[in-house]
């Protein structure tokens, strides 16, 4: 697995059109957008990942070593020497140890780049598998914080995960 720094003009005019199809074909719209009650639209996720409304938001574009797109990565609140709330989407297909290998190459790049000391993630607390695959990387569940998420609409569970970089260097995990 490959992960790309997203930068505009380095990439095909249709990456955004791609990363909305994969997440329409894998029916994970509202899973991995699971804010509000509507589903994320192609423009909304132009937005979305548009540097100048979110400067804060890093976007790791992942492909396979065939070139074939695998899926992505994104970064929020990213603060140099301190800290960054990461999130993850893969097609189907890819998961597994690949997506593994993908996300070690993804924080290693903030750790190392970004100097962070922590990376947060947070998910609603239903997603187990999500929570289950954060603790294989290493992240330690911090918090079940109560009615933290919007999710479609209703006041949800986060869990709240965290990985230091002392732990994901040291393999303290």
């Amino acid at each position: 697995m490959d992960v790309w720094p997203y930068a505009e003009g380095v990439f095909a005019p249709d990456t955004f059109l791609q990363m909305w199809k994969w997440l329409a074909e894998e029916g994970m719209m509202r899973t991995v957008f699971y804010e509000g009650t509507r589903p994320m639209t192609l423009p909304a996720l132009v937005r979305y990942f548009d540097p100048i409304l979110n400067p804060g938001r890093l976007l790791l574009l992942v492909t396979a070593k065939n070139g074939e797109g695998a899926g992505f990565s994104w970064v929020d609140h990213v603060k140099p020497d301190i800290t960054a709330y990461a999130s993850t989407f893969f097609r189907r297909r890819f998961w597994g140890p690949a997506v593994m290998e993908a996300n070690r190459i993804a924080l290693d790049y903030m750790f190392s780049v970004y100097r962070l000391v922590r990376v947060y993630g947070i998910t609603p607390a239903r997603n187990r598998m999500a929570i289950a695959h954060a603790q294989r990387l290493g992240f330690r569940l911090l918090a079940m914080a109560p009615d933290m998420l919007d999710y479609h609409g209703i006041p949800a569970t986060a869990a709240v995960l965290m990985l230091s970089r002392d732990d994901f260097r040291n393999g303290g995990f």
